[in-house]
């Protein structure tokens, strides 16, 4: 679903959506590992597939890098002006939505 379908069909303006996929990419921004010399410049998630040869160079086409722990997050923090509300994986996402509409509209 491209962005202009989903704004549509949860009756978000698309200014309103990007404002907001903004703020949330600087806040985890915040979170993001400084680079240094020994960190990858590629994070992988999954392992490279098996090497053709004993040599440790990586495949053509391929990055050697380490993989990412992944992190689980436990819960969110949503700023709307003065307020703000915390989301966990249980929260109702329908009851999210229409509280979150209600505070932009303030």
């Amino acid at each position: 679903m491209c962005v202009k379908e989903w704004c549509a069909a949860n009756e978000v303006n698309a200014s309103k959506y990007y404002y907001w996929l903004k703020r949330v990419r600087e806040h985890a921004a915040q979170y993001m590992p400084k680079y240094n010399e020994s960190t990858p410049l590629i994070p992988c998630t999954e392992a490279l597939p098996a090497m053709q040869s004993d040599s440790m160079e990586p495949p053509s086409g391929w990055a050697m890098c380490q993989p990412v722990k992944e992190e689980t997050v436990q819960e969110i923090t949503i700023e709307i002006g003065p307020s703000r509300i915390t989301a966990t994986a249980e929260t109702d996402m329908t009851l999210l939505m229409k509280v979150c509409r209600v505070l932009v509209g303030l």
